[in-house]
């Protein structure tokens, strides 16, 4: 199994096209993935292009533990085109994502959480900008929106004073387990149920106009072969089977290459403790 022992060894790799004998390996995601057969193995995603037989046999070797190699396109961030209906984004932005829980401070103040890239479109300078929901009515403000550290993708939104919402149930954050069921309510696929297979995967991403390494995400795989999340649903709040809160989904596979489609959340625990604000997490 993949373990911080190894985390030297697969930086080399991890988002670097590296040549050797003019053999080229691109890795874009690594981790130990629950698979379909109950067994835990490490899982190396490599782009297309890569020698996957060569990649395979020389990963195996450095690393000293079966693997298994899988071509993958890039993740993507799940945003979609803004369309009438529920959703929220910055106002500047033809995408939209979705709205993934309130948070209540002890000041009562309500705010919007969501993905930094679903509502902070000009980043950590987006702080007071407009941000609308999808039929382009401003409902709230960028309040605050998390440095990227590596380990999650998360903005918060002020409610505007004549905004009125309906709190329905306070959440309470639990750390994911592999092998939990999952689900979450998207803007653009609406519910829909998976299982988390792994809770360490680390994976390269393009946000912002920049190749990041995010490491530690929680990977959730969608039931009976149905994708677990599209473009659209990134900010989403995943929950498990008892209604707890399990991590905040942003970004999933475009669905090319060979490997299992995955989506990727970063953990509620990682994404509370970067909040600035001591609150209650409500849907």
């Amino acid at each position: 199994m993949y373990t911080s022992e190894h985390a030297h060894v697969v930086r080399e790799y991890l988002g670097r096209p590296r040549r050797i004998g003019g053999r080229l390996i691109r890795v874009v995601g690594v981790g130990n993935v629950l698979d379909d057969d109950g067994i835990v193995r490490l899982h190396v995603r490599l782009a297309d292009g890569s020698d996957a037989t060569f990649a395979h046999a020389l990963l195996t070797q450095t690393l000293g533990v079966p693997i298994r190699t899988e071509r993958s396109a890039m993740v993507q961030l799940l945003r979609s085109p803004a369309v009438v209906g529920e959703g929220v984004g910055h106002a500047q932005c033809q995408c939209l994502g979705t709205l993934g829980a309130f948070l209540v401070g002890r000041d009562r103040n309500i705010h919007l959480l969501s993905n930094r890239h679903v509502l902070a479109l000009r980043g950590e300078n987006s702080v007071c900008d407009a941000v609308v929901d999808a039929n382009g009515q401003r409902i709230a403000h960028v309040s605050f929106v998390a440095p990227f550290t590596g380990l999650v993708d998360v903005a918060l939104a002020h409610l505007e004073p004549d905004q009125r919402i309906t709190v329905l149930d306070q959440v309470q954050a639990v750390t994911a387990q592999v092998g939990d069921t999952a689900w979450k309510v998207g803007f653009a696929s609406g519910w829909s149920q998976g299982r988390v297979v792994s809770r360490d995967f680390a994976l390269v991403i393009e946000v912002e106009s920049e190749l990041r390494v995010f490491a530690h995400q929680i990977a959730i795989r969608g039931s009976s072969d149905e994708t677990f999340s599209v473009a659209g649903d990134s900010g989403a709040l995943v929950r498990d089977h008892a209604g707890h809160a399990l991590g905040l989904l942003f970004a999933g596979d475009t669905g090319i290459g060979q490997g299992a489609r995955l989506t990727f959340v970063n953990p509620i625990r990682a994404v509370l403790s970067t909040i600035p604000l001591d609150a209650r997490v409500f849907v």
